[in-house]
């Protein structure tokens, strides 16, 4: 009992001491407050905005009670602008907070610029924007700043690095490529969060895909220097998102299919499915699927981060970490079917204290299967959890459990955040998201050496040259690239993983580099052609080059990335040594299999060697297999170099593509929808409803070709007769070679004025010998009839209750029609003041505040436009008296002493356990 109860204390503790995922957490300010803390005691605010806001994590907010506050800084102007720590005027010391009341409670803002002013007086303040007080160099300093801030908001290209400047934006061995701004997304986001690419394997462009404040888009890199956003997906206002992707070969549609899965932390989003497969014309939504209403971040694991493509018959499997289930404990999905996860591993026994916030895995095959994982196989299977605390490592290759293998934290740990492994999978970066702001230091990059799965080791940091916070890095050969939030991109040489140098810089938020919540939140450095993508909070996509490969080492690359063999032959791929040959390096490689499995050729690894200033090619050997199936299509496969060591770098792309060269494939056409439904004589033309079908192609895309639409008979529905309910004029879908865009088939729907049952046209595509069907070849028109539409009904019943706070009011109505798509408007009639809240949608419910009789109306309209109505009441009784000592709460626990008390007891329990460790 005593140990359930210490548990449930420390589990109480916990919340308020290292719950960085548990936000909304408010800071305080006031005229007559210090600067000192962490703001968050309404009784002790902070004295400035600007100290306030640096001492909040991602998702607070700061409140500003009523006074004079002068702006000398624009960086402080951020954060009074910032979407991630947004700031409030109008608050009052007198009541705690609790409400904002700018009229009564001015809260003056001196020295802003015109600019700002609408957004700020939005939020609650009463802004001054005469800056005549400033002295001429504080004035200029600020015009300087705003120039470079404003620079973030327009577009920019093809901007070489020279002499530490990229046309406004400071670098070092790092251009700009291209730079689409907030304003270049249609949905007009307020803020990006993270970033992950896409290279379709169908066509080879490449594409990237960027979190938004309200959804994800998807921007294609077929031009680098021109990108075009394909399309954005909505989604629910939210702070966090995470993007990862799946890509697989389909062989029964004979092309790859692709699909992203975004996570959404702060909304009840689930995650969001976006089918690729359409692409370059268009993404599809597919809706949320998963069973966590939110989740703070996604990772699926064993696939090339690369392609999104399964390893060589390793099974994927998406994880979710800081779910609102198990504590927030990491658990994952099946990825069997694609567009519907399928919980695998539930951790059903975790709480809090077992929250996952990022979380990464690699793949050991040495000694370390039997001695630390303690498996009979080859193969181990070790997700890395970053769990606030501390790094946390797991055997997770059975799928459906997992089991720890050890854990391991570090002096100064704040908020263990992220991380990421080195190729040899000896090593593991950590990022501490807080330690900079709590130690007032520089950035800090933690270091593990995991040779000994079960005691992780401690063996340093980096430190970077200002206090700009390090958030989320990845490993690709010997180069460490990491978001560095106000500092932008840095990229690391790691050719000694314990001793990292900073060797490439671009910075996306040229304004400060100050340890606050602004500037590059993710990078994605995999595409095959080597660009590197970097979302910034406040300005969207930079592609940026990475110039840091030129090393006296010398660069490995390929010497033909795309080679032709048959069956039966034997492949020699040729990798080169170029531009340097100081020393003796090494690099890794394998065979990755493609739409060409392992029956297909003799899978590889090995490593190639050379001597110090030897430059000679050296080459790899793979036979291609000679199988009994005449039919084949061209299938591919892959050889990637990996792990370089003695400090060669690696070219972009760091793979070779073979083709076995078998039967040439054909298009596969397919409708891009299922259905679509109209009703007679609404959104008409001259008494007609047209219906625009749509038909896309996939690759290959060298030959023009054609398909055919006829309509068929109906099993579900009365059939629609052509020429008196419609009518096709086209029947003929055609493409010229290279012609990839999506075509539209038109059909006319007609007013028969005729009362009769719905009724249903029924397309069907129909293929010659050019083309090759596909899984959508059905396409259904609903056809719903206004003469024999009836309205509505609607009924509803009185209800009272002892005391109501949250009430479903669609539990007292009864509606009846022969029409799901119906429209709903709750109204309030008579009573005390309440919320309604969804009053457009049926699951609408009440928040009430006091006793009293509230009279409500529910309208139901159905898409014919015909409504019914019903008012009901609903009444709420007084409370019952309570016992006047349940009213009493313990001076203690109201003080919060208690959990201030436990908090400090868990961090000198976890410090015990990890010096114990040392």
């Amino acid at each position: 009992m005593k140990r359930l109860l210490l548990s449930g204390l420390l589990f109480l503790a916990h919340g308020q001491v290292f719950a960085h995922a548990e936000h909304d957490k408010a800071r305080y300010v006031a005229p007559n407050g210090v600067d000192q803390g962490h703001c968050e005691n309404y009784a002790t605010p902070c004295k400035t905005i600007g100290y306030a806001s640096s001492r909040a994590n991602k998702g607070d907010k700061v409140l500003v009670a009523e006074g004079q506050y002068a702006i000398k800084d624009l960086d402080e102007l951020f954060y009074l602008t910032s979407e991630l720590v947004p700031t409030y005027g109008g608050y009052s010391e007198q009541d705690h907070y609790q409400q904002a009341d700018p009229k009564n409670h001015p809260t003056y803002l001196n020295g802003v610029p015109l600019e700002y002013k609408a957004q700020l007086v939005e939020r609650g303040f009463a802004v001054v924007t005469d800056t005549k007080a400033y002295s001429k160099s504080t004035a200029d300093a600020l015009a300087a700043k705003l120039a470079n801030y404003k620079m973030l908001g327009e577009s920019q290209k093809n901007q070489a690095c020279v002499n530490g400047d990229a046309q406004g934006f400071p670098c070092n061995n790092v251009d700009l490529v291209s730079h689409v701004p907030l304003s270049g997304f249609s949905s007009n986001p307020s803020a990006a969060n993270d970033i992950w690419g896409h290279v379709d394997l169908n066509t080879g462009t490449e594409y990237a895909i960027i979190g938004l404040r309200n959804g994800t888009a998807v921007v294609s890199l077929a031009d680098p220097e021109n990108p075009t956003v394909v399309g954005v997906v909505p989604g629910l206002s939210a702070v966090w998102r995470d993007i990862k992707v799946y890509q697989y070969f389909d062989a029964s549609f004979g092309a790859w299919r692709a699909y992203a899965y975004v996570s959404t932390d702060g909304a009840a989003d689930k995650i969001t499915v976006i089918d690729l497969s359409g692409l370059p014309n268009s993404i599809e939504n597919l809706g949320k699927t998963s069973d966590d209403s939110s989740l703070h971040n996604i990772y699926i694991s064993n696939v090339s981060y690369t392609t999104g493509v399964a390893i060589n018959g390793r099974t994927p499997r998406l994880h979710a970490m800081g779910s609102s289930q198990f504590g927030g404990a990491h658990r994952s999905y099946s990825l069997a079917n694609p567009e519907s996860l399928a919980a695998e591993y539930r951790p059903t026994d975790a709480t809090r204290s077992d929250y996952t916030h990022d979380g990464a895995s690699f793949v050991v095959t040495d000694d370390r299967v039997a001695n630390n994982c303690q498996r009979e196989g080859d193969e181990c299977d070790v997700f890395l959890d970053f769990n606030e605390n501390e790094m946390r490592l797991w055997d997770q290759t059975d799928g459906d459990q997992v089991s720890e293998l050890g854990q391991s934290s570090y002096a100064d740990a704040h908020y263990t955040h992220s991380g990421w492994w080195t190729e040899d999978k000896k090593y593991v970066y950590v990022h501490d998201e807080l330690d900079e702001q709590r130690t007032d230091g520089n950035t800090e990059v933690i270091i593990f050496n995991v040779t000994d799965l079960n005691n992780p080791e401690y063996v340093g940091r980096w430190e970077g040259p200002t206090a700009a916070i390090d958030h989320n890095g990845f490993v690709r050969g010997n180069r460490y690239y990491m978001s560095n939030y106000e500092r932008g991109l840095t990229i690391l040489d790691i050719t000694d993983p314990e001793t990292p140098s900073e060797i490439g810089h671009f910075d996306t938020f040229p304004v400060s580099d100050n340890d606050q919540f602004n500037g590059a939140w993710g990078v994605y450095p995999f595409l095959p052609s080597g660009l590197i993508l970097v979302s910034d909070i406040n300005s969207g996509l930079y592609v940026l080059r990475d110039n840091t490969k030129t090393v006296s080492q010398g660069t490995l690359e390929f010497d033909d990335r795309s080679i032709s063999a048959a069956e039966g032959d034997s492949v020699t791929i040729t990798v080169n040594r170029i531009n340097g040959s100081s020393g003796a390096i090494t690099v890794e490689y394998q065979t990755l299999t493609g739409s060409a499995d392992s029956a297909d050729f003799v899978s590889q690894t090995g490593v190639l060697s050379w001597a110090a200033n030897d430059t000679s090619a050296k080459t790899i050997t793979v036979e291609v297999n000679n199988d009994v199936l005449d039919d084949e299509l061209t299938e591919q496969f892959s050889v990637e170099l990996f792990n370089p060591q003695g400090g060669a770098t690696l070219s972009s792309p760091g793979a070779a593509w073979v083709s076995i060269l078998g039967a040439s494939a054909q298009s596969a056409i397919e409708f891009g929808a299922d259905s679509a439904q109209v009703i007679e004589l609404i959104d008409t033309t001259g008494g007609s409803t047209e219906v625009q079908v749509p038909v896309r192609r996939f690759p290959p895309f060298d030959q023009q070709v054609s398909v055919s639409v006829q309509v068929v008979s109906s099993s579900n529905y009365d059939s629609a007769t052509l020429g008196q309910d419609f009518e096709l004029t086209e029947t003929t879908v055609s493409w010229d070679a290279g012609d990839t865009e999506d075509k539209t088939l038109s059909v006319t729907v007609l007013d028969d004025e005729t009362s009769e049952n719905t009724e249903e046209i029924l397309l069907n595509l129909v293929h010659g010998e050019d083309t090759r069907a596909t899984s959508n070849q059905n396409f259904s028109i609903l056809i719903r009839d206004n003469e024999s539409n009836m309205a509505p009904t609607v009924t509803s019943e009185d209800y009272s209750a002892v005391t109501i706070r949250n009430f479903d009011l669609k539990n007292q109505v009864n509606i009846s029609d022969d029409d799901a798509d119906l429209s709903y408007l709750w109204t309030q009639e008579s009573g005390p003041a309440l919320t309604i809240n969804d009053a457009n949608s049926l699951n609408a419910f009440i928040s009430t505040s006091q006793a009293g009789e509230y009279v409500i109306k529910l309208v139901v309209t159905d898409p014919f436009g015909q409504s019914a109505e019903t008012t009901f009441t609903v009444e709420d009784l007084a409370d019952p008296e309570q016992p006047e000592q349940a009213k009493k709460s313990s001076g203690f626990l109201s003080t919060g002493w208690l959990q201030i008390g436990l908090g400090v007891m868990l961090v000198l329990l976890r410090r015990r356990q990890w010096l114990a460790k040392q």
